[in-house]
C-alpha cells in the first residue's frame, strides 16, 4: 500500500509531480501540449527569474495593488519573484533591491490635524496663544485647550520643528513677564540684658 506524505510541497515538486502523473494517465487529450507547458512552467521555476521576468512581475503586482511590495510580500505570494532570484540577478539582497526600485511608503494615517490646511492651523494656534497668554513652548503645552494639538504638532504640520519658527511664522508677539515686587521684612533683634541696662541708666538720669 503505497503511503501518502503530507509535507508541503514546493512549487516545483508540485509541477514535477503533475508532469509525472499526465505522463502515465493515457487517453488525455492534448497531453503533449499540457506536459510542454508544465516543463517550461518547471524550467522557469529551476531557473528562476531573468531580470526583465522580476521587473514584469513586480510592475504587474503593483498594478493590481495599488502600492510597492514590501520584503514580505516576496514571501507571502508565490507568483512573486524570490529574494533568491533577485540576489541572482541584480547582485544584491531582496531588501536592498526593493529600496533601490520599489521604495515602501506607509500610507498616512488620516487625523483631523492633517485634514486642516495652513492657515487653520495658523489660526488655530495663534488663538490658543493669545488666549492662554502663554511665554513659552513649555507653557502653550500645559495651558491649551483640551483637544486641541501640542505646539510641535501644530509646527511639523506647517513644516518646523522649532518653536521660534511657529512664532516666526504665525507672527505672534511674545509678552514681557511684569516684574514681581519682593517686599523685605527687615526684623531687629535686639538684646535682654543691654536693654535692662540702658533702661537702668536712663531712671538713674532722672
Amino acid at each position: 500500500m503505497k503511503r501518502h506524505c503530507y509535507c508541503e510541497m514546493t512549487r516545483y515538486e508540485a509541477i514535477e509531480r503533475a508532469i509525472e502523473i499526465i505522463s502515465e494517465k493515457e487517453g488525455v487529450e492534448t497531453k503533449a501540449e499540457i506536459l510542454k507547458n508544465l516543463e517550461k512552467v518547471k524550467m522557469l521555476l529551476k531557473n528562476e527569474w531573468t531580470k526583465d521576468g522580476i521587473f514584469n512581475k513586480i510592475n504587474q503586482w503593483v498594478n493590481e495593488h495599488g502600492r510597492n511590495p514590501c520584503y514580505c510580500d516576496l514571501l507571502q505570494y508565490d507568483d512573486m519573484p524570490n529574494p533568491i532570484a533577485i540576489k541572482r540577478n541584480f547582485d544584491m539582497s531582496a531588501r536592498a533591491f526593493l529600496n533601490l526600485y520599489y521604495p515602501y511608503t506607509k500610507k498616512k494615517i488620516v487625523t483631523r490635524i492633517s485634514l486642516m490646511t495652513k492657515e487653520e492651523l495658523a489660526n488655530l494656534f495663534i488663538t490658543q496663544f493669545n488666549k492662554h497668554k502663554v511665554h513659552s513652548s513649555k507653557e502653550y503645552n500645559e495651558f491649551r485647550d483640551e483637544g486641541t494639538p501640542t505646539w510641535i504638532t501644530i509646527a511639523r504640520n506647517l513644516g518646523f520643528t522649532r518653536w521660534c519658527e511657529l512664532i516666526e511664522y504665525t507672527n505672534v508677539k511674545i509678552r514681557r513677564r511684569e516684574p514681581i515686587e519682593v517686599h523685605r521684612i527687615i526684623t531687629v533683634k535686639h538684646s535682654v540684658p543691654l536693654y535692662e541696662k540702658l533702661e537702668q541708666l536712663l531712671k538713674e538720669r532722672k
